[in-house]
């Protein structure tokens, strides 16, 4: 019986593999326009990283010369929103901050019980000096 069950699986093996040879391949995705400006959208770079500190998102590093420092972020504040949406995890401070180079994102941040909203526009990622 067990010999059958092996010959029979075989048996559908090869009889998929020559049905699949029969399958024209897929085309080929049409390539995307260019936007208007004639250059690829780059996605964007803040400079920031977050940790989580009493339970609470955090800035953890404002890397230096990055977008996120020329707007005067800096370490040990408090994310509130980015984009206009609640940040409650750093997952959504990664998400909310995705977007193009040089598209702004307005980020709000609690120091000591004060909070402001500071606009970040998002740059081409640079390497940082070390």
């Amino acid at each position: 019986m067990r010999a059958q069950r092996i010959v029979f699986a075989l048996l559908c093996l090869v009889a998929v593999d020559r049905l699949a040879a029969q399958v024209p391949p897929a085309p080929a995705p049409a390539a995307k326009a260019l936007p208007a400006s004639g250059s690829p959208r780059v996605v964007g770079w803040t400079g920031l990283v977050f940790d989580i500190k009493k339970g609470r998102v955090r800035i953890a590093e404002v890397q230096k010369n990055s977008p996120a420092a020329r707007a005067g972020l800096r370490e040990k504040q408090f994310i509130v929103s980015i984009g206009g949406r609640a940040v409650t995890g750093e997952l959504d401070a990664y998400t909310a901050l995705f977007g193009y180079t040089g598209t702004p994102v307005e980020i709000v941040v609690d120091r000591d019980g004060v909070q402001r909203t500071v606009t970040v526009v998002r740059d081409a990622w640079r390497p940082q000096d070390e």
